[in-house]
């Protein structure tokens, strides 16, 4: 059976972000996440499902207070810290995106439309890697979507 369990380890200093490239995309980020706990060098993650059995896509506002009551509002620093450990995440994983809506980006615009432009750091594989992408937090979260905690 596979686990939906991994344990990664945190280094003692922060990795480089991968925040400059949104930002050069004319984009601002607002966190809202659970912090990466410090002074431990393991954590241990598990994946958390999005809906239930049966359940159709919701959208990204009822996602996001999904996360909050399952404790799991990750944001993208702890999505750069899985792809620094992406060696110690299992084959299984690999057919789910993991979304971390702890991390919100927004487009810059004087537009008062801006609102529709809002995006939350999501890790794919593809080509044999880990990578992290930006999507649309108002689209449709379905069944392949996970959120991460940390135990």
């Amino acid at each position: 059976m596979a686990r939906l369990e991994i344990e990664i380890q945190v280094p003692i200093s922060p990795t480089p972000s991968l925040r400059r490239q949104f930002v050069d995309k004319g984009l601002s980020s607002h966190d809202n996440g659970t912090d990466i706990p410090r002074g431990t060098n393991v954590i241990r993650l598990e994946l958390i499902k999005i809906l239930a059995r049966g359940e159709p896509p919701i959208l990204g506002h009822k996602m996001i207070e999904r996360a909050e009551t399952a404790n799991a509002l990750n944001g993208q620093d702890l999505g750069e810290l899985i792809l620094a450990n992406q060696n110690q995440i299992e084959e299984h994983w690999q057919q789910f995106t993991i979304v971390l809506p702890g991390t919100i980006w927004k487009q810059n615009s004087s537009s008062p439309s801006s609102y529709r432009y809002r995006f939350v750091p999501c890790l794919h594989f593809e080509n044999g890697r880990w990578i992290m992408t930006l999507s649309w937090l108002d689209g449709h979260w379905g069944s392949l979507h996970r959120l991460v905690r940390i135990r």
